[in-house]
């Protein structure tokens, strides 16, 4: 501690280490008052990293699975609703400013050894497949561009609406990425119906 500002130092690196933290990450940490902190970690899209156990201490070594959703969409596994996948996955949704591309958190891929081929396929709920074009650009950043707006319109996608994005990828080291299963969620549809009580 100097002076009223409080710094960490033995144990960081190793802490930087196992939470995968790189430039441009955000933690957000809440004090027990018990000399303990608990954090929240934001990749490079404002998505949340969450652990498999929601409880995350400051110092505490692991070797859990990461998974990566939105943080805006995190609350859609809460009450069970919806099954986790299997297989490695983000969650995202239509983006108002960005409609014609799908960002791939780069996180997801890093720490599953999973990289893009330059085309890549996408298969919806109904069964319908389309052959997507992949653009990385040299900081990482990963979008799925050409056939993405055509998954958008027909599956009729809006911006309240969720999608689970399933990496399937078969047995070989490295990993090869077979396609994506996509999983829409309608706006609301993760959160359980509220039966009212009227009086008569």
């Amino acid at each position: 501690m100097v002076g009223q500002d409080m710094f960490f130092t033995k144990g960081w690196s190793v802490f930087v280490l196992e939470n995968s933290l790189d430039d441009g990450h955000l933690l957000v940490f809440y004090y027990d008052g018990e000399m303990t902190f608990n954090f929240t970690h934001y990749d490079h899209s404002a998505c949340e990293v969450e652990e498999e156990e929601k409880s995350k201490r400051f110092g505490q070594t692991s070797s859990r699975k990461k998974w990566h959703t939105c943080f805006s969409s995190s609350s859609i596994f809460k009450y069970g609703l919806v099954k986790t996948p299997e297989n490695p996955f983000f969650v995202t949704k239509l983006q108002r400013k960005k409609p014609n591309g799908l960002h791939v958190p780069a996180d997801v891929m890093r720490n599953y050894g999973i990289k893009l081929p330059s085309t890549v396929l996408i298969i919806d709920q109904e069964g319908r497949q389309i052959y997507t074009e992949v653009v990385t650009w040299t900081d990482g950043r990963t979008r799925i561009v050409e056939g993405w707006k055509l998954f958008v319109r027909n599956n009729n996608l809006n911006e309240e609406d969720r999608c689970i994005c399933e990496i399937v990828v078969n047995d070989d080291e490295p990993p090869q990425v077979l396609f994506l299963k996509m999983t829409v969620l309608r706006a609301g549809s993760w959160l359980p119906k509220l039966i009212g009580r009227h009086n008569n």
